[in-house]
């Protein structure tokens, strides 16, 4: 049993101090008695339990985690399933070992659906997704070892992905691709992170892995002869300059060759960089005299040389690039390190993870990699969702463009970002109040591309604010969020603003609206609005999405009046009685008709106006015909029967102009099985006007309509138009 155990971890065995080799072993006969229970009880514990500990162990021991962790990755699953207590592990191997397999069982899991569930969805995958990385970056906070032991579980997953069904299949490597693949990058582990990306392709889209796999085992012999060609140069000459070095060769991973086709939209066969080669040598002096060497050598392309020697990637990555036309005029890439540089590149943070007696290894790790302090540090910004998951985003995808701050503080980008977008990786307020840039000590405009090496300013003021038209050229996840939230935020103190003015005037003599927010009057309201505060009340009266009119009546009900008959009003002829729609001071079966200025529909407040010989012309009570005219022509009118049929209204929707608007906007009134009979659709200022003259059932009906047109995307009003 103890040799499985050696063979698992003996890359590291004599890095193992002996305390830990200790708790390894108990660790090992543990999970042995669990898992044979396990089999003995034929109770089902995942496909892979008997295999899954020396292979889960083998990769947390390339990735030199210390012993705890080894014997948590070891324990975590068989502990997930229940087979193990915590108080178990804590007796038999160590209150860490425990700690660290409890908090692995509180990850989250996340879920990346398709787009159309995606889209349906909507908001809430959002806050879904937003919570799960609240969770996780909790538990990174607490213990970064317990996100290191999850990748090796998500590896391990991968490996064993095809025991599963198809559905889960792609759901765990759609998790892997676009979570723990790029986390397994920015850590700076590459060996793990092209695994992973490589196994998830497999998945994701099997009919182009196998592919690239068959064409690239055609072209081996051709391949591998012509690699052999250039490390004979290479070596011929790093001798040739008295240099002692290591070059190696190889094709580039599955996914990367799968990701440049699809970026360039090229077939496999018109790629000419999908070969890369390494030189090892010892000091960083060395890496320029190498790279020099290679220049003289062979042309290098123009635009394809990385310095992250001089300036690292954030993950702590170094390393020479260059591009150079090799023999027979192919492009090949040539990477230039020192071995430590190279021991960094391949291990990333576990290269550091050292633990020791008396030492804080997660302090020392949290301080080198600048953007996993500021990934922790989101854990105690209440950011809203979909702010969250932008700057999750940005942390997590590696940037491509490398500027300078004026004080030569070094920010990363990626490809195509402008200095709005440096401006918000700053500071949310600096790129709130920026009115425009310098770049390399010239003034440029704000849509301009930044390049590597540019050094940028933010000029600023301090009443300024974000321009809607940002959104159209910034990269970031994190600029496009705060623009977002900033408009949405000024929108609310608009409609806020606007809905104070408008129940002002509305109220009657004497009342004041300060008054009624103190009195908790206008909070009493929300239930019956749909709001869940008074300062939401007020806002959806200033959107349009409440009429005032039903604020004031809700606030101060009218009395009853007293049943009057009016001689003006004609009685209808006794051949037509019936069910009446409209009971006029209290009686049924008066004539009525329905003012064309208005429109009122069922569930619409409204008011009789006598008209003499004519009966009661119905209009809705805030109409402003009725309200300019004789108030005591006025009479009270209720909807006894809603009447049948359809009833036209006008609705006005404003939305950004955008392709498909109309169609999405149509679907709404066909999903509810309202009848346009009119539209006109016009543009002002980027901003679609459209207006719809529609056939509704009653008020219940348009506000259903109302609201299913507010969800469609881009739309910022919509509101009832009266004649």
């Amino acid at each position: 049993m103890l040799r499985e155990l050696e063979s698992a971890i003996e890359p590291i065995r004599q890095t193992i101090s002996a305390s830990g080799w200790k708790k390894l072993r108990e660790a090992w006969a543990l999970y042995r008695r669990v898992s044979e229970r396990a089999v003995q009880t034929q109770r089902p514990v995942g496909v892979e339990i008997p295999d899954y500990g020396a292979e889960v162990l083998q990769i947390a021991a390339r990735m030199h985690l210390d012993g705890d962790s080894l014997c948590a990755a070891l324990l975590s699953r068989v502990y997930e399933q229940g087979w193990v207590t915590q108080e178990e592990i804590a007796g038999e191997v160590g209150e860490e070992a425990g700690f660290l397999c409890e908090t692995i069982k509180s990850l989250p899991l996340f879920r990346f659906p398709g787009r159309m569930e995606a889209e349906r969805m909507g908001e809430a995958l959002v806050a879904e997704q937003a919570e799960s990385f609240r969770k996780m970056l909790f538990a990174m906070a607490r213990d970064l070892r317990v996100l290191l032991i999850r990748l090796c579980d998500r590896l391990h997953g991968l490996r064993v992905l095809e025991f599963l069904p198809v559905a889960q299949q792609s759901q765990i490597a759609h998790e892997c691709r676009e979570l723990y693949a790029p986390l397994a990058n920015r850590l700076g582990i590459s060996w793990l992170k092209n695994e992973l990306e490589d196994l998830s392709l497999r998945y994701l889209h099997p009919v182009a892995f196998y592919d690239l796999v068959d064409k690239i085992d055609a072209t081996k012999r051709e391949r591998e002869r012509y690699i052999e060609e250039v490390l004979d140069i290479l070596r011929e000459l790093m001798e040739k300059h008295q240099l002692r070095c290591e070059v190696y060769g190889r094709s580039k991973h599955l996914n990367s060759i799968y990701r440049k086709m699809a970026r360039g939209g090229v077939s496999f066969e018109q790629l000419y960089d999908i070969l890369a080669f390494r030189v090892l040598c010892e000091t960083r002096d060395q890496c320029y005299q190498i790279l020099g060497a290679v220049h003289d050598r062979w042309k290098p392309i123009p635009g394809r040389f990385k310095d992250y020697i001089a300036m690292s990637k954030n993950n702590g990555y170094q390393s020479l690039h260059t591009t150079v036309l090799g023999p027979r005029n192919k492009k090949i890439e040539i990477q230039i390190r020192t071995h430590h540089m190279h021991q960094t590149a391949e291990e990333g943070i576990a290269a550091h993870w050292l633990y020791k007696e008396g030492s804080d290894p997660q302090a020392r790790v949290v301080e080198q990699f600048r953007w996993l302090r500021e990934l922790l540090r989101l854990q105690d910004e209440k950011e809203d969702a979909s702010e969250l998951l932008a700057t999750v985003r940005d942390r997590l995808h590696e940037g491509d463009v490398f500027v300078f701050t004026p004080n030569g503080a070094v920010r990363e980008l990626p490809q195509g970002s402008t200095p709005v977008d440096f401006a918000y990786a700053i500071h949310t307020e600096v790129g709130n109040q920026c009115v425009g840039a310098k770049v390399n000590g010239k003034i440029t405009p704000l849509r301009a591309v930044l390049s590597t090496g540019d050094i940028v300013e933010i000029l600023t003021q301090p009443n300024s604010h974000p321009n809607r038209d940002w959104l159209k050229f910034v990269k970031t996840n994190r600029a496009r969020s705060k623009i977002r939230s900033f408009l949405r935020l000024e929108q609310r103190e608009k409609a806020s603003v606007l809905g104070r003015e408008m129940l002002e005037k509305a109220l009657p003599a004497g009342q004041k609206l300060g008054k009624l927010l103190k009195s908790g009057a206008i909070e009493a309201l929300c239930s019956a609005v749909g709001a869940a505060t008074a300062e939401e009340v007020i806002m959806n009266v200033g959107y349009g999405k409440l009429d005032v009119s039903e604020v004031i009546r809700l606030l101060f009900p009218p009395e009853k009046p007293e049943p009057v008959v009016i001689d003006e009003v004609v009685k209808r002829p006794s051949e037509n009685k019936g069910k009446s729609t409209i009971l006029v001071g209290g009686m049924r079966d008066i004539l009525v008709r329905f003012a064309g200025c208005c429109k009122p529909i069922p569930g619409d407040p409204i008011v009789g106006f006598i008209s003499r010989g004519r009966g009661a012309v119905i209009h809705s009570a805030d109409c402003a015909k009725v309200q300019s005219s004789d108030p005591a022509r006025c009479i009270d009118v209720q909807w006894d029967v809603a009447p049948k049929g359809a009833h036209s209204v006008l609705l006005r929707v404003i939305a950004d102009n955008r392709s498909g608007l109309l169609t999405q906007m149509t679907k709404a009134f066909s999903d509810l099985s309202i009848n346009i009979s009119a539209a006109r659709c016009t543009t002002v200022d980027n901003q679609a006007v459209n207006t719809f003259e529609c056939q509704v059932r009653d008020l219940e009906q348009l506000h259903h309509l109302v609201q299913k047109l507010g969800r469609v995307k881009g739309v910022t009003e919509v509101k009832r138009v009266r004649d």
